[in-house]
């Protein structure tokens, strides 16, 4: 028996044992005479009918293990079984003495005699209850310590595995901080005194300039900020970094006495808004200073401070603030020494003069800056009397060392060297020649001149091809990327598309390897998937698999990088109990373009169109294809409760909305595998106890949706499916027809879902939620395919719960989303009209929205309702046949009788 079960079925034995002790307590108290009242009877069945309930809990608890019952195990199954048969026998014997006679006295007087003559039987029941419960007891007991025994068997041998895995981990970050701290050390001896200038002007007092470190495209400028500013902490659980020792040290003496913060920003411009402005800049730098000083806050953000409202907490600020609180920071922090690092001036989106200018003003005797770029005009003139460092200057030794490792030590250039011994050096000393200064570029060369040497090319053959090369990065892409040729091509573009698709998207996450790997799979192979963990073996080559993919259909402008150390299904199997398979293993390796130079090549139009064109025949679209991905990233979840499988679903469902070329049965298959995959995976977490039998009867998406769901009426949470979930989410942005076998009420609670996709204010993950035109759409198409305006269920209609929904959207300062829901109201009622049985109902809706949440939209919605009923447009019906108003006993009065109703039952 499982621990979890085992915990849950104690629980359960506790309550039968309890209800058990109170229903033999009550009926000695009938037997003798100190109880005897008309409502005994009624008692003593409702106390024996939980007692039956609480024996066929357990047997069916029992039953639903999917293990091979141990003897203990199936005695207590035996006994909860002969509990239920009891008390299904005792119920049957009280419910005969029940009396039927229409005279409450005389009934009273049958059933209290028929209740004396009883009391044998009774007796009889409560003493075989009082050996079911003694017996039931002792079978847990013995069940329990079965299940102890064993499980503690297993335990220990996890723990020993952890407990090797754990100490060689341990000796791992230990050798990997140790050989870290020294490798800069040695780095540091052997650097030239261009970057002893750099540790030289951070030591200094007197410097009150910016350090400018400039260099072409890759020729390393972020490396080194990187190695000057710091490296990754190896600490378990520390997202922190560890500063270069030498800069630590001369930031110490700067500071002095004083207290010293280091700052950093590197500009990205393939990354968010907030990554690549000035806004985004500052509000990272006032973060990192006013989280660790506190303090500062009322005098950097005074108005905020004083009239701070909780409305407020998700309204951005302007930059105008933004830079006053930035100002007001360094003036206040007089105690603080600052160090900031900021790299790729040249990745910011916008001025880059301005830009310069305001970090050039924020240096003095107190604040140190380091900035990075490459030598664009508007910099170099800012910056022209500012100490500068050109990278091209520092890199020339150091590539000449790069191309003896790589190049001139390779086995079969060695062989050409021997034969060649004067034309082979010339060939490694004109490539760092040609190179300009550009590390990527000397590393790429190095990789196509080994391609070469493989394919057999001579000394000669191999001087031509590299006289052929450009000297440009973005040419050499170009040359590269028409290397490809054939099926490869296209596959290569389809990578391409998924890897820039996904970036576009998801800014948090870089596409995993595992998601690449199903996502160039069709998208329909994910339905079929098995809803099962990946094994190691099928882990470790899916990977492997994609790796090669990856580097012979992209020209080697792609790679796939890993997270961590170990990428092979050992390390799986580490995580295989724990709950956060998705992110330890899914996101272990990532897809990311070589350089971020290669991300502007590819992005640039010509090269773009080029790439999309080779895949216009395949029909092909990266969200579809990135949908399924996800789906099947589900199906290999270990458990409901996985810490990123809601973010797997939200990215499944985001991708699936935003697919342009997708058909209907495409969509309705799809939601179908979601279904049935997070059915199973929601089972699995009732067997093994990980949510309480509050959830039991609801669908899975109650639990992704909570917060919506507590708001909507019981019936409509009871009537949750995953088309109510799409409803909910947009996906009816795509036309799906109901299933046949659906009923009005299911319908009805899909339409009542899709209104509350309004309430819906920013996507799981920062994703963007449907747009109000999807919105609109969507409940459009839902109103004339499932249940119209006129459409009741649950004694409500769509008019009431739209009040309901208005209620909660008006309490959010929902205040935008509250007038697009009119305007769509208002288009469904010029489209489809409103049915004279609910249009006073509808017109207590317009006035409700103008009246709650007054603003231009709502109160044009209400005139416009008004005109329209005075007009008589096609559909709506003001003149009712009043004959059959009279027949229902229904009029005018039947719409706010139901608002009543509704807002009570709220």
């Amino acid at each position: 028996m499982e621990a979890l079960i085992a915990v849950g079925l104690a629980g359960n034995v506790v309550q039968f044992v309890q209800g058990a002790g109170t229903l033999i307590t009550f009926a000695k108290s009938m037997r003798q005479g100190q109880r005897v009242n008309e409502k005994d009877l009624p008692n003593l069945r409702m106390l024996s009918e939980d007692l039956t309930s609480q024996a066929a809990i357990l047997k069916s608890r029992l039953k639903a293990s999917s293990a091979t019952l141990t003897e203990e195990d199936q005695n207590l199954l035996d006994v909860a079984s002969e509990c239920e048969e009891a008390g299904n026998t005792f119920v049957i014997y009280l419910n005969s003495l029940v009396s039927n006679s229409s005279n409450r006295t005389v009934g009273l007087l049958k059933t209290i005699i028929k209740l004396g003559w009883a009391s044998p039987k009774i007796d009889d029941f409560t003493d075989k209850l009082d050996k079911l419960r003694s017996s039931l007891t002792l079978a847990t007991v013995l069940a329990l310590r079965r299940s102890a025994a064993s499980s503690n068997d297993e335990i220990l041998v996890h723990l020993r595995e952890l407990q090797s895995d754990s100490r060689a981990c341990k000796l791992h970050q230990k050798i990997d901080a140790e050989a870290l701290v020294r490798l800069i050390s040695i780095i540091g001896d052997q650097s030239s005194e261009k970057l002893n200038d750099i540790q030289g002007n951070i030591h200094a007092n007197d410097a009150c300039n910016p350090y400018f470190i400039n260099g072409k495209a890759g020729s390393g400028k972020s490396t080194l900020m990187k190695f000057i500013y710091g490296y990754p902490s190896t600490e378990k659980g520390s997202t922190g970094v560890l500063l270069n020792p030498s800069t630590q040290a001369a930031l110490k003496v700067w500071a002095g006495k004083n207290e010293l913060v280091v700052l950093n920003f590197f500009f990205w411009n393939l990354g968010t808004e907030l990554q690549k402005s000035h806004s985004g800049m500052m509000r990272s730098l006032l973060y990192a200073v006013l989280e660790g000083h506190p303090e500062l806050i009322p005098a950097v953000f005074p108005r905020l401070y004083r009239n701070w409202k909780s409305s407020e907490s998700k309204t951005a600020p302007e930059y105008t603030e933004l830079k006053q609180a930035f100002q007001l920071m360094i003036a206040k922090a007089e105690y603080l020494r600052l160090a900031i690092f900021i790299d790729g001036i040249d990745e910011f989106e916008g001025d880059h003069r301005d830009i310069t200018l305001f970090l050039c003003s924020m240096v003095s005797s107190r604040i140190k800056l380091i900035v990075s770029s490459r030598p664009l005009n508007p910099c170099l003139s800012a910056l022209a009397d500012c100490p500068t460092l050109r990278l091209q200057d520092l890199t020339r030794r150091d590539m000449d060392l790069y191309v003896q490792g790589e190049l001139a030590a390779h086995p079969l250039m060695l062989s050409q060297i021997r034969k060649h011994p004067e034309k082979a050096p010339k060939l490694c000393s004109s490539l760092a020649d040609k190179a300009e200064g550009v590390f990527l570029w000397v590393k790429l060369v190095v990789r196509l001149l080994i391609e070469g040497l493989e394919d057999g090319d001579d000394i000669t053959e191999l001087q031509a091809r590299l006289k052929a090369l450009p000297s440009g990065l973005k040419d050499l892409y170009s040359r590269m990327f028409e290397k490809m040729e054939g099926d490869h091509r296209k596959q290569g573009s389809v990578i391409f598309q998924l890897l820039k698709r996904w970036n576009d998207t998801v800014h948090e996450h870089q596409l995993p390897g595992l998601v690449l790997s199903y996502a160039i799979c069709q998208p329909s192979a994910a339905f079929d998937l098995a809803v099962e963990p990946l094994s190691d073996d099928d882990f470790d080559w899916t990977m492997s698999s994609v790796d090669k993919r990856i580097r012979s259909r992209c020209c080697g402008l792609l790679e796939l990088r890993y997270d961590d150390r170990t990428s092979t299904g050992q390390t799986a199997a580490i995580f295989s109990d724990q709950h956060t398979f998705i992110e330890n293993e899914v996101g272990r390796s990532y897809v990311t373009y070589l350089h971020r130079t290669v991300a502007e090549f590819i992005t640039t139009d010509e090269v773009w169109k080029e790439i999309r064109c080779l895949t216009e025949s395949m029909k092909f679209d990266p969200s579809t294809n990135l949908a399924s991905a996800c789906l099947s990233i589900l199906k290999i979840a270990k458990r409901l409760d996985d810490s990123t499988l809601q973010s797997y679903l939200a990215f499944a469902i985001h991708f699936c909305r935003t697919s342009e070329e997708v058909s209907s049965s495409f969509v309705t298959g799809f939601l179908q595998a979601l279904d049935r995959t997070m059915a199973h995976l929601q089972k699995k977490a009732f067997i093994d106890w990980h949510y309480g039998s509050a959830h039991v009867d609801l669908h899975w998406s109650t639990i992704s949706d909570h917060a919506i769901f507590k708001e909507m009426d019981t019936a409509i949470q009871q009537h949750a499916s995953v088309y109510s979930f799409a409803a909910r989410r947009g996906l009816y942005k795509h036309p799906i027809p109901p299933p046949a076998d659906s009923s009005p009420e299911s319908r009805f609670a899909v339409v009542v879902h899709a209104m509350w996709s309004w309430k819906i204010e920013v996507g799981p993950l920062k994703l963007p939620p449907p747009s109000a035109n999807n919105r609109s759409i969507a409940f459009l198409y839902l109103l004339k395919n499932y249940a119209g305006l006129e459409s009741v269920a649950f004694g409500t209609n769509l008019w009431q719960h739209t009040r309901v929904l208005g209620e909660s959207m008006v309490a959010s300062g929902l205040s935008t989303e509250v007038g697009h829901l009119c305007k769509t109201l208002l288009n469904a009622v010029r489209s489809l009209g409103v049915p004279w049985q609910v249009l006073e109902d509808a017109k207590q809706t317009f006035d409700f929205f103008a009246t709650r949440c007054p603003s231009t939209e709502t109160t044009n919605a209400r005139v416009d309702f008004e005109r329209i009923s005075i007009e008589g447009r096609p559909g709506i019906h003001t003149n009712g046949p009043k004959r059959s108003q009279k027949r229902n006993g229904r009029g005018r009065g039947y719409g706010r009788s139901k608002k009543v109703k509704i807002r009570n039952e709220r």
